[in-house]
């Protein structure tokens, strides 16, 4: 049996409550990958301004961030810049641990209901079943 059929055949064992929960989990690890490839993505401006604040004033796009920005020389701005990746770094660690006990609890919920189905099956079988099952 493909992977395919085997989730939408769990899919359909789900409740409403844990497709609910299903969705937002997904949307949940979008949101930390976003954050996570944000978080990778500011590296090479951040080792490039500390390792030569200079080289890039000539940039136009720099300099008007600069000027929005009030800074006048190149150590605030690599003091704002460190802060901005820092933060990055922060949220996205943040959004990675909370999205791992999402997961954690998701899949609980939905072995414990997997579980009661299998369990609650074998149960309410005939007592001819029972009987002639062996032990």
């Amino acid at each position: 049996m493909s992977n395919i059929k085997l989730t939408k055949q769990l899919y359909n064992y789900l409740n409403k409550k844990n497709k609910v929960w299903l969705f937002k989990t997904i949307v949940l690890m979008i949101i930390t990958s976003a954050s996570e490839f944000l978080t990778i993505s500011l590296l090479p401006p951040l080792i490039v301004i500390l390792t030569n604040p200079l080289g890039n004033i000539d940039n136009k796009i720099i300099i008007s961030i600069l000027k929005a920005l009030n800074l006048s020389n190149e150590k605030n701005l690599q003091i704002y810049l460190a802060v901005i990746f820092l933060s990055f770094i922060i949220l996205s660690g943040v959004l990675k641990i909370f999205n791992l006990g999402n997961y954690f609890y998701f899949s609980q919920s939905i072995g414990k209901d997997l579980c009661e189905t299998a369990f609650s099956n074998l149960l309410y079988q005939d007592y001819s079943y029972h009987i002639n099952k062996n032990s």
